[in-house]
């Protein structure tokens, strides 16, 4: 259904009782119409005066949430110039007063009219103008144009460019994007596919012809469409400037989360088969207050032994202190002799080692020796997982009463 509400908001789409994570968005901020308040143009204010404006705007934003440490999704259209764009993108990282966790953004039409919205210039290459774009982000700023950002084994960040993308095979993004706890796909989009609101009507001033619009939608759509086939089945998150209307007339994949703007009508999808859309948190031209809004993921810990099957498995130590340190488990090392294995059933997991004189059970690095066999604990293992989930259950439910109070009343 499609619904709107104001104010900030943190949407759950948490699917388990482990960890998760809030992602907060924003889109469409428009510096020149949202900064000139008393000012007819605020490219006429000295630039500390803009900058004082930026930076209370900033503050605002911020302090719309209480926790300024997850995750920022900026959906494009933030200002037409690199120059203060840059602006909003400091202020916003600033190591003193800014956004504490990672920042990931796209570009939207009006970045691409460079400075010159009235289109007296001769207009540069759109790539050109992403450059320099790219170049004037802080660190701490990800930018993304046709691009797939990865948290590889919950490890290292990796970034996929178009060209890598599409000229890896489906199994193997598939086998990359299996072995990642965090997947984002990001592009301006552009507006091929709209009848109405596209190049011809002047979305992009002069720097885009209806004929670049609509073959950069079709590039936008052949990196969706290899991902989706992919990674159909992992939660991704599609963040765009326009929305997927514009670029693409395939359903939406209700394992998936979309984020745009564009529009300035803020417009929220929730279904029942798990589609989320939101395209909620639009600022616009008029000046008025901002805010965050946002929704919340289960972190998902990389796992190397997910997709075996319950049983007991002969293991290397790389995957023992691989597994160890994915699940922020600690551990000094793994230095003792003998043969490895894992025991899994329902998800649950047991790790013994054999050695020379006798057999333990591995808590990270640590040695506790072991009474019986192998097959023993095996078997067991189904009795033993019971029973420690009945007996956690009415602390489990306890808590689960406690978060949703606490979600009642706006935490």
């Amino acid at each position: 259904m499609l619904s709107f509400s104001e104010g900030a908001h943190v949407f759950d789409l948490s699917t388990t009782d482990g960890s998760f994570e809030s992602i907060y968005y924003i889109t469409d901020l428009h510096l020149e119409h949202q900064l000139a308040a008393g000012s007819s143009d605020v490219m006429k204010l000295s630039m500390p005066e803009v900058r004082a404006r930026v930076k209370e705007k900033v503050s605002e934003l911020l302090t719309s949430v209480s926790d300024a440490n997850g995750m920022l999704l900026v959906g494009g259209d933030v200002a037409d110039s690199v120059e203060l764009e840059a602006m909003f993108y400091e202020e916003l990282s600033s190591y003193v007063h800014g956004w504490r966790g990672r920042i990931f953004a796209v570009l939207g039409n009006h970045e691409l009219w460079d400075g010159d919205p009235r289109g007296l210039q001769t207009p540069r290459s759109i790539d050109e103008t992403i450059a320099d774009y790219r170049q004037a982000m802080p660190s701490s700023v990800v930018m993304l144009e046709n691009e797939l950002l990865i948290d590889y084994k919950g490890l290292r960040t990796e970034i996929l460019d178009e060209q890598t993308i599409l000229g890896s095979s489906i199994e193997e993004l598939a086998a990359v994007c299996d072995n990642s706890t965090f997947i984002l796909l990001g592009g301006i989009g552009f507006s091929g596919l709209n009848p109405l609101y596209n190049a011809k009507m002047g979305l992009y001033a002069r720097a885009v012809s209806p004929e670049e619009d609509v073959l950069r939608s079709e590039r936008f759509r052949a990196i969706y469409e290899k991902v989706l086939a992919s990674a159909g089945n992992h939660r991704v998150i599609v963040l765009t400037h326009t929305q997927k209307e514009n670029w693409s007339d395939a359903q939406y994949n209700p394992n998936w989360i979309y984020v745009s703007g564009h529009t300035h009508q803020n417009t929220l999808l929730l279904q029942d088969d798990g589609v989320a859309v939101f395209s909620d948190n639009q600022v616009g031209y008029k000046p008025t207050r901002w805010f965050l809004k946002g929704f919340s993921i289960d972190v998902k810990k990389y796992d190397p032994f997910e997709s075996f099957a319950d049983g007991i498995y002969c293991i290397t130590r790389e995957q023992y202190i691989e597994f160890n340190r994915c699940q922020g488990i600690n551990m000094q090392g793994m230095r003792y002799s003998g043969n490895l294995f894992a025991l899994k059933y329902d998800g649950v997991y047991m790790f013994v080692l054999d050695g020379a004189k006798s057999l333990c059970l591995l808590e990270g690095g640590k040695r506790h020796k072991l009474d019986y066999s192998i097959s023993y604990y095996l078997d067991h293992l189904p009795e033993y997982v019971q029973k420690m989930r009945s007996a956690f259950a009415p602390y489990q439910k306890a808590i689960s009463i406690i978060s949703e109070e606490i979600k009642e009343i706006g935490g």
